[in-house]
């Protein structure tokens, strides 16, 4: 109930994300329609800005040619007047002078005085038409150097014009490159729109496969989990009887080393009383006291070997009790496992029935192993027991009969 509880809400989960999908697609494709609306217009305030610019610019360079033409030509004009006004004025004081000297030398032979002063008059005359000559080309040179500069000013503005020209070129250019990218844009998302359409409509009949899918899970769930539940009970059987076979086996251990402690201890008791005798015997015999405290001393060895080789027995029946704790714990932590594995194989529905023969031939092999082991522990057991007490019984018969021995001599 608890799985179709989830599935439900996965269900919900998804359909909730779909709608909220296509809500945000909506809201991109109003977002980009906004936005490619305000693109047009700040394009078209641009343009608009640019030949205002421009025509502008135009009007300015078309006055400034104009006024300066106007002031060539005015320049030009009051120069020429100036030159021809100077150029008559010279002419007619020569013809008057002429006039005046044909008159002058008819009637009047003394008139020299008055030519030279003509003669004189005439020389300034001609020195401030030569200085006006050079101010005329003075003016002439300054005109050529105005219309050079003019010239110069023409080409810039034509450069400036074929630059704006070309300008305008480039900007309708990126503005159709602009468009062409936008139409792209435009059907590419409507592409992704449609897919994305046909994407839920697929994800609309995975969904409804899934719902069969999930009942069909369910019913197989169902199935597994009243094998599994048996399947436990008779494991939780099975490791309660090997439990109590454990501690039975321990408790068995644990008097066998009760015995043999016992056993030593009645072997410390006959040591003291043979010490005894031999204190006893030290008062009667002094000249064999040496040899006597030499035999005490081996039979201390031999005391320690003894004890040693009993402690040795319950180190080794200590092991065996870790060994057996450590397999309850790998045992413990097998069951664990089995039971995340049965949790997993909730989830891992199509790899159930490969899992539970595994399982079933993993457990057979397992209870194989360990009824091996077991008797093989047993046997060891009980042979290493059996082969200590035989030692242990022919050193104890040596010691006698060599101290029965050592008694006679």
């Amino acid at each position: 109930m608890e799985n179709i509880q989830k599935i439900r809400r996965l269900y919900k989960i998804i359909q909730l994300q779909k709608d909220h999908k296509a809500d945000l697609i909506q809201q991109q494709k109003k977002l980009l329609k906004q936005q490619q609306e305000q693109q047009q217009q700040q394009q078209q305030q641009q343009q608009q800005q640019q030949q205002q610019k421009l025509q502008q610019q135009q009007n300015i360079g078309q006055q400034q040619q104009q006024n300066q033409q106007q002031q060539i030509i005015e320049t030009v004009s009051e120069n020429n007047l100036n030159f021809n006004y100077n150029d008559d004025k010279y002419k007619n004081l020569q013809l008057e002078l002429n006039n005046k000297m044909q008159n002058l030398g008819n009637y009047n032979p003394s008139v020299d005085k008055m030519i030279n002063l003509y003669e004189a008059q005439d020389y300034e005359l001609k020195d401030r038409i030569m200085n006006q000559e050079r101010v005329i080309t003075y003016l002439i040179e300054q005109l050529n150097n105005l219309e050079r500069n003019l010239q110069g000013e023409l080409r810039k503005q034509k450069i400036s014009v074929d630059f704006e020209k070309d300008y305008r070129s480039k900007l309708e250019s990126n503005f159709r490159f602009v468009q062409d990218q936008y139409n792209q844009l435009n059907n590419d998302l409507q592409n992704k729109v449609d897919l994305l359409d046909q994407k839920i409509q697929r994800e609309d009949k995975n969904k409804g496969e899934l719902r069969e899918k999930l009942i069909l899970t369910e019913q197989n769930q169902k199935e597994i989990l009243f094998f599994m539940r048996n399947m436990q009970q008779t494991e939780t059987s099975e490791i309660m009887q090997l439990r109590s076979m454990i501690q039975e086996r321990i408790t068995e251990e644990s008097s066998i080393l009760q015995k043999e402690r016992e056993k030593s201890k009645a072997l410390f008791m006959e040591v003291v009383r043979l010490g005894e005798t031999q204190e006893r015997q030290l008062e009667i015999q002094s000249n064999l006291q040496s040899q006597y405290e030499n035999r005490i001393a081996v039979l201390e060895a031999q005391l320690n070997a003894g004890q040693k080789s009993v402690t040795q027995l319950a180190q080794k029946g200590d092991l065996g009790l870790n060994f057996i704790n450590e397999w309850n714990e790998k045992l413990d932590k097998r069951t664990q496992q089995l039971e995340q594995n049965m949790i997993q194989i909730n989830k891992e529905l199509v790899r159930d029935k490969d899992q539970i023969q595994l399982l079933e031939d993993y457990n057979q092999k397992f209870k194989l192993m360990q009824k091996v082991f077991q008797e093989h522990y047993k046997m060891i057991m009980i042979v290493n027991q059996k082969q200590e007490l035989q030692k242990q019984q022919i050193e104890q018969q040596w010691n006698m009969k060599n101290e029965q021995d050592k008694m006679k001599n």
